[in-house]
């Protein structure tokens, strides 16, 4: 059967995040929004197998009990480059984790869209700060891959631009795979305009195959898993 356009780059998407098995059909996942595959793993096992795939892909995985603890797993690694300035989503989420005032204590100012509603004001403060902190809307246990959605308060920016991007993801964001994300993934007018996949810091090679990290983004990914109901 020939292949579509979309079918041969849905195909180059998953052999680029190291899924060459047959799985599930991609081109039906998308097909059909309203079916929405369940991976057949436990919550535990998903845990498990991000935290491996992303470590492999050269990522850092660490897990938090409550909200404070994620306030201080940040201001430490804020901390360890020495940041003044970080950039983020405006998420009503983080804001309940207490981020501003935790930066604040150690001298960082953590500055959201909502503080610069202006798209070029906001993308000059990324790409002067340390770090980035957003949410995640999805991660792929198979492949250690965070899925970030563009929407108003979630501008790309704060992931791409500065050279550490610090991740918080929740138990539920866990999911199997790239078939799976598909079938999740909105449509028609409720499809985000970027689709953006995280696979470890950014990596890239010149036309001798010399491997460079943090070219096309963050030269660090960090992930932390909010291990509580929330």
């Amino acid at each position: 059967m020939m292949m579509t356009a979309r079918d041969e780059i849905l195909a180059k998407v998953k052999q680029a995040l190291g899924r060459r098995d047959g799985g599930t059909d991609v081109a039906q996942a998308i097909s059909l929004p309203g079916e929405v595959a369940s991976s057949p793993l436990p919550q535990d096992a998903l845990v498990e197998q991000f935290a491996a795939a992303l470590r492999r892909v050269g990522g850092r995985f660490s897990v938090a009990a409550d909200a404070p603890a994620v306030g201080d797993q940040i201001a430490e690694i804020a901390a360890q480059v020495r940041a003044r300035k970080a950039v983020g989503w405006h998420s009503p989420w983080l804001e309940q984790l207490g981020l501003t005032r935790r930066l604040a204590e150690i001298g960082v100012a953590f500055v959201t869209d909502r503080e610069r509603a202006d798209k070029a004001a906001f993308i000059n403060e990324a790409a002067d700060a340390a770090l980035g902190i957003t949410a995640v809307d999805y991660a792929l246990a198979d492949s250690g891959t965070l899925c970030l959605l563009a929407a108003r308060h979630q501008p790309r920016t704060a992931s791409l631009l500065p050279p550490l991007h610090v991740a918080v993801l929740r138990r539920a964001q866990l999911i199997g795979g790239l078939d799976e994300l598909f079938a999740r993934l909105p449509v028609g007018s409720e499809m985000s305009s970027a689709v953006t996949l995280i696979t470890g810091p950014s990596r890239t090679a010149d036309i001798e195959l010399t491997l460079v990290v943090g070219v096309h983004g963050p030269q660090e990914v960090h992930v932390i898993l909010a291990d509580w109901a929330c």
